[in-house]
């Protein structure tokens, strides 16, 4: 699923403390497993400094003439013991 990531206005004049380039007109494609994937990516990169969080469905690029600044794909991890190229023939232990 893809959530849309905004910034405050104070980012219009202020470094965002990432040191990211971020801009309140533009946002940050997260694409993610789900909105918890997608947080906890947004939270590693950007700490607390962000305005929202979106989905689709509630998003309105419109509003954002900078459009995306930047597209992130969270890869969800296979654990050795589920990856069938490992263990053909079921579960590791």
């Amino acid at each position: 699923m893809r959530y849309y990531l905004t910034f405050g206005q104070k980012y219009r004049r202020e470094e965002h403390p990432s040191g990211k380039h971020v801009h309140p007109d533009g946002y940050v494609v997260i694409v993610a497993e789900d909105y918890h994937a997608a947080r906890d990516i947004v939270e590693q990169l950007y700490g607390r400094h962000w305005a929202d969080l979106q989905t689709e469905e509630t998003f309105d690029a419109t509003y954002y003439p900078r459009c995306k600044l930047l597209e992130i794909t969270v890869f969800v991890p296979v654990f050795a013991s589920e990856d069938p190229m490992l263990f053909p023939h079921g579960k590791g232990v």
